[in-house]
């Protein structure tokens, strides 16, 4: 799950023209892309990534489309912007594309909406339109109705690639063999976290619900999460406000430790003592905590920061770390905010 995938061969790409997809240069609708900085995704309104349907108007295109440095956006490109993520909302897909190639994907002068559709005919993706919450439940926005329902298009993967890094999400949590034995709960969380790189904020059990199932082949209600309090089954509404909490404490930790190297040290001694008293006890060559039992000892004690980081490699670690700054764009506490953003430009950086 940490490693993103290898992108499809540059010939099987398909580009938003031979889709027949034209590209309008409204000014009134270009002129709202969200900025492709690190910190702007907060000022995002909760429609812009929605699709226009409608026809395309004035100013028609005939070319392909091309990002603001003027490269062809293919397949491949975008495969490499998305990393290891399964789906995303396309406002967020806009900011890791800056990311990784320092240039906007929607260049002044083309209609959002309309290359944002364009998207979704490149070979390996689709558009899929979910509903989410116009405010988040666990973390109440002054005026906000809970109950307001809006319509949000993700980007999320299609096809061959997407099978096989189902594959490889089911061999990670142990789901190729049987019985399936109890995922700990810090694993399952950063699992269902970094399938999409999702504001907290527009996350909720009906989002889970309808996402990882379409997108993972996975019914995560049915799989053994091991607690501090014994193995349990969660129901997606749960495994969200768990998953949510879990997130913002460890951006609260992180950034109380303010030291990467630190943290990343801490997640590589977690890992390692956890797959030792595996072995110790369970007899086995690999993380196989056969009931659950050596999980819910750690969970419990906290040691080396377990009830954060038990069963995460490093590599996943520092991927969550490079990108958990999107999720957490409507943090109320400016310090953390802050100091996850500079971590992510430090890792996106180095990468």
């Amino acid at each position: 799950m940490g490693r993103p995938p290898t992108p499809p061969p540059r010939k099987h790409q398909r580009t938003a023209a031979s889709a027949g997809k034209a590209f309008g240069t409204s000014s009134d609708d270009e002129g709202g892309e969200p900025s492709a900085s690190m910190g702007a995704s907060s000022s995002a309104p909760n429609d812009q990534s929605n699709v226009d349907h409608g026809a395309v108007q004035q100013h028609v295109l005939t070319t392909v489309l091309r990002d603001g440095s003027g490269e062809e956006v293919t397949s491949m490109r975008v495969s490499l912007a998305f990393g290891s993520f399964f789906y995303m909302p396309l406002s967020i897909f806009a900011i890791l594309y800056h990311c990784k190639f320092g240039c906007r994907l929607v260049p002044k002068g083309i209609r959002r909406r309309a290359a944002y559709e364009a998207l979704g005919t490149l070979e390996g993706f689709k558009l899929h339109t979910i509903t989410i919450k116009n405010a988040d439940p666990d973390q109440p926005v002054k005026n906000a109705n809970p109950d307001q329902k809006v319509k949000l298009t993700v980007l999320m993967r299609d096809g061959p690639e997407l099978e096989a890094m189902r594959a490889n999400l089911q061999e990670r949590l142990g789901l190729t063999k049987k019985p399936i034995l109890p995922i700990p709960e810090p694993l399952m969380c950063y699992s269902v976290m970094m399938l999409g790189c999702m504001p907290l904020e527009q996350l909720s059990g009906a989002v889970f619900q309808e996402m990882l199932p379409i997108i993972t082949g996975v019914d995560f209600e049915s799989l053994p999460v091991a607690t501090s309090k014994g193995v349990r089954r969660m129901p997606y509404g749960e495994l969200c406000r768990v998953a949510k909490k879990w997130a913002r404490d460890l951006c609260r930790y992180t950034t109380n430790v303010r030291n990467r190297n630190k943290m990343l040290g801490m997640a590589t001694r977690c890992y390692i003592a956890y797959t030792k008293e595996c072995h110790a006890k369970e007899n086995t060559p690999a993380d196989l905590d056969l009931e659950g039992k050596i999980a819910k000892e750690m969970l419990k004690d906290g040691v080396f920061s377990s009830r954060l980081l038990l069963g995460i490699r490093k590599p996943e670690f520092k991927l969550l770390l490079k990108h958990l700054t999107f999720m957490i764009k409507d943090n109320k506490d400016e310090g953390i905010r802050t100091y996850m953003r500079n971590l992510s430009k430090h890792l996106f950086k180095q990468s």
